[in-house]
């Protein structure tokens, strides 16, 4: 099933749902009551907080509770909410009980999460060196969770990298369509650029969502610009091709990065897709995956009554 271009990207839930699978397997409980079956299953916000109301009316171990809290929230790819459950579970650090917990078997992991929430919270407030030391940590519980983590290192290196770029709008580029230059929108509310490839099943798959994204940004004064990084002939050739029989000529502004990857070098592009937003001062406001809650935070500082598209 293709990951919509909205849609968060769960990075933790395949490990996680591998822990309960190991869990169960080993452990062989007793079905769970209705209320804690409810708990850990429902993605559902109403749904699932009202199943947490009704756990805590049971009195389910705490421990339970905060586990399924974070399962909820690592579904919902909640950050900042991930980050606040720190203080909840910070006091429970060396007191795992094995018999209250539905995911984990080791006390290691549970001490992982923990860490990894605090890394979090570094991050909320702004502390790269606490950061660093606490992602370390939660890596040193639990190194089988690295895939957790790697996506928060990248975006952590990604964003301090981004502090000290400082946008050139007059650099000019290949209109990837016709032989002519073309210069960013400098009076533009801002620049959306959009890192892309005609070989990305990902970016095809979910086509309707970025013409979404596209026409929701230029309604709003965003200018957005569709950029290719590859640049041999046969890229070239695939880009055009898929651009004419998808009839996205008009979506967005074509273009192909410079011949020495100018732009993909300098905002660190790793993966595709990826949108970098930058503001008029030429400063990098966000750059990553566009289903990132924090794109559309900044998106919504730019143009405040701005509402994000749903999913295709």
């Amino acid at each position: 099933m293709p990951l919509s271009f909205f849609m968060i990207t769960t990075f933790a839930k395949l490990s996680l749902f591998a822990f309960i699978t190991f869990k169960t397997l080993a452990n062989a409980k007793e079905p769970a009551p209705p209320v804690k079956e409810l708990l850990f299953s429902s993605r559902d916000p109403l749904e699932f907080h009202t199943a947490l109301q009704q756990a805590k009316e049971q009195n389910l171990p705490k421990q339970t509770l905060l586990e399924a809290q974070f399962l909820y929230l690592i579904d919902q790819q909640d950050t900042a909410g991930l980050a606040a459950l720190s203080v909840p579970l910070t006091p429970l650090f060396d007191a795992f009980n094995p018999d209250h917990s539905e995911i984990f078997t080791l006390e290691d992991d549970w001490k992982a999460i923990i860490r990894f929430t605090q890394a979090l919270k570094a991050l909320e407030q702004n502390k790269p060196r606490e950061f660093k030391e606490t992602i370390k940590s939660a890596f040193w519980h639990s190194p089988r969770q690295a895939s957790v983590f790697a996506p928060h290192i990248d975006q952590f290196k990604v964003d301090q990298s981004m502090l000290k770029v400082q946008f050139n709008f007059n650099k000019p580029y290949l209109k990837l369509l016709e032989p002519k230059a073309y210069t960013f929108n400098k009076n533009a509310k801002a620049n959306l650029l959009i890192f892309w490839s005609p070989w990305s099943q990902e970016f095809i798959e979910t086509i309707d969502d970025f013409k979404a994204l596209c026409e929701i940004t230029k309604s709003n004064d965003i200018s957005n610009s569709t950029i290719l990084t590859e640049l041999s002939d046969e890229a070239f050739k695939d880009a055009k091709q898929t651009i004419q029989e998808l009839s996205l000529q008009q979506t967005t502004h074509w273009i192909a990065d410079s011949n020495d990857n100018f732009l993909a070098r300098t905002l660190r592009i790793q993966s595709i897709p990826t949108v970098v937003l930058v503001n008029k001062e030429g400063k990098v406001k966000f750059n990553g995956h566009p289903s990132n809650k924090k794109f559309w935070l900044e998106l919504k500082k730019i143009v405040p009554n701005l509402e994000r598209p749903k999913p295709q």
